[in-house]
């Protein structure tokens, strides 16, 4: 990524190259290549770059070094980003449009979209949002049809479809009124589009449910996300305690002073060691945990599971948003009696 001062066209101001790796300076051989740049002018110190490898990095110029410069990284997709656009009404959240879907995401999550569209048949080409209507945006794909998606009305399949050309389309434009959307096609020619109203023009409560639906999707995917990280410091626990257990047993039996490895006890009637309690295991788990190791209890009251944790979490969110939209819609309803 270079900078440049128009009054000096000679050499940028200042390069970033895109290596993701924070161990020291950046190489450009692991770096990636640029395919698509977002800048927001309200945000005039962050940038966002989508890549060749399907990755998305969030840029802060301010940065003192090169490595933090690179401040969050999105997985997006599978091959090159074609499309990466803010939303005009709420710049948390980004449009990325690469393979055979488009996808919606919020800077707070990074291991998955909130939202995303159906795979297509045919590779997608280009994407931008509705300058005019904060739940609209439009795709171009390479069999020539323009799509327009509304995600308030429906998320399974764009609201219009328009076979603009037999070429495929490779960008798109929308103009500030978002009444005309104009496409590029392959063969070198650009067709406008007109929109209807519907398409153009912003409902009075089109902010307040599309924030809505953003926070709702953005709240579910933190608690699948906390769910994945639990699980996962589960499985890694379990593995360090089955270190520790198998280090137990083989002692014992045979003569009265023969000692068992690991916790196993000894005695005369020369008992087997019993495995091991998982001293070590244990020890390393409280300072997995960064406390001191503790005593095993004989019971302990088992914890919540938490897949059941995270449904029951995830529902109860679902719940409070119901009552608040029967509670909005009784105090609608008094108003105008």
């Amino acid at each position: 990524v270079k900078w440049w001062d128009i009054r000096k066209f000679k050499e940028p101001t200042e390069v970033l190259v895109l290596d993701p790796g924070k161990d020291g300076k950046p190489k450009s051989e692991r770096a990636h290549g640029a395919s698509c740049l977002e800048f927001e002018p309200s945000i005039p110190t962050k940038f966002m770059v989508g890549t060749d490898r399907g990755c998305v990095f969030s840029c802060n110029k301010k940065a003192k070094t090169d490595s933090e410069k690179i401040s969050a990284t999105y997985n997006a997709h599978f091959g090159p980003i074609y499309a990466l656009e803010r939303n005009p009404c709420f710049p948390k959240n980004f449009l990325t449009v690469g393979d055979w879907c488009a996808r919606i995401w919020s800077e707070d999550i990074k291991e998955s979209s909130i939202m995303w569209t159906s795979s297509y048949t045919e590779n997608l080409t280009d994407g931008c949002w509705s300058p005019t209507r904060p739940s609209v945006f439009f795709t171009t794909r390479m069999d020539g049809c323009l799509d327009c998606w509304d995600i308030l009305y429906q998320q399974k399949a764009p609201l219009l479809s328009i076979k603009v050309t037999d070429d495929p389309l490779h960008t798109l434009s929308v103009h500030e009124s978002g009444v005309l959307v104009a496409t590029g096609c392959e063969g070198g020619n650009v067709n406008l589009l007109e929109l209807t109203d519907g398409l153009a023009s912003a409902n009075r409560n089109d902010k307040a449910a599309v924030t809505a639906m953003f926070e709702r999707e953005t709240r579910r995917e933190k608690i699948l996300e906390a769910r994945n990280k639990e699980l996962r410091l589960k499985e890694k626990t379990k593995g360090i305690l089955g270190l520790g257990g198998g280090g137990g047993g083989g002692g014992g039996g045979g003569g009265g002073s023969g000692t068992s490895g690991g916790s196993g006890s000894s005695s005369g009637h020369g008992k087997p060691g019993g495995g091991g309690s998982g001293a070590f295991g244990k020890m390393a788990l409280s300072a997995l945990k960064g406390s001191k190791p503790e005593v095993p209890e004989e019971k302990k009251e088992e914890e919540e599971d938490p897949i059941a944790k995270a449904e029951r979490e995830f529902f109860e969110i679902i719940n409070k948003e119901k009552e608040a939209r029967l509670e909005r819609r009784r105090q609608k309803e008094q108003e105008h009696t």
